[in-house]
């Protein structure tokens, strides 16, 4: 993370391996007037803005693309066929 603190949403990055801050006020920076992420920024230099990202706390998938946030969903289902997020 670009804090150097331990996110309440850790989040990893599934193209480097970097870990990432998610939704955190601590890492935000503005840019043209806009305010962007971490997960943002690091997709714009990892991938050329477009990114895929694990959140390790709920195991949802984000798809960055330029600048654009998509949920994939969780990588897990439970016995019902339903996501697990926890």
């Amino acid at each position: 993370t670009v804090c150097k603190t331990s996110s309440p949403i850790p989040t990893l990055c599934l193209t480097c391996g970097t870990f990432l801050c998610c939704n955190s006020e601590c890492c935000r920076r503005e840019e043209a007037g806009q305010t962007i992420g971490e997960v943002t920024q690091h997709a714009q230099t990892c991938g050329f803005g477009t990114c895929v990202f694990l959140q390790l706390s709920n195991s949802l998938v984000h798809i960055v693309a330029d600048g654009f946030i998509s949920c994939w969903g969780s990588l897990y289902l439970n016995g019902h066929g339903e996501e697990e997020y926890n």
